[in-house]
């Protein structure tokens, strides 16, 4: 199953959102292939096997022609909703973006039951 970032709650500030999404294709992680899909917030799944940025838009390359024939889109990025990464990856392939898992939970010793005091 791919890896899935999400965008920002629709109640979150637009330009938030933006900026995160160009964050993350501007600064790809070295290690992690460029391909994945991205879903626009129109529901639309865009493959892409590699992909180019500005600072508004980000430009995707199909693995194949869509049905009119294109091999390109261009994508504002406040049209997108969300990033599928179909690559394996290692856990810490992200950290670089800002990604960290989960901080583990303390271990609580569970407590003896207490016996009634008998003289």
């Amino acid at each position: 199953m791919p890896d899935v970032l999400e965008g920002p709650a629709p109640s979150s500030n637009p330009a938030q959102g933006c900026t995160a999404w160009r964050r993350i294709f501007q600064q790809w992680p070295p290690g992690v292939p460029t391909k994945g899909l991205v879903v626009t917030s129109q529901g639309e799944q865009i493959p892409f096997e590699q992909f180019f940025c500005t600072d508004e838009l980000v430009l995707l390359d199909r693995p194949t022609p869509d049905t009119v024939g294109a091999r390109r889109v261009i994508v504002p990025y406040e049209g997108i909703a969300a990033v599928k990464i179909t690559a394996v990856t290692q856990d810490n392939a992200f950290e670089s973006l800002g990604f960290a898992p989960p901080a583990k939970p303390e271990k609580v010793k569970p407590e003896r039951p207490r016996r009634p005091f008998m003289p």
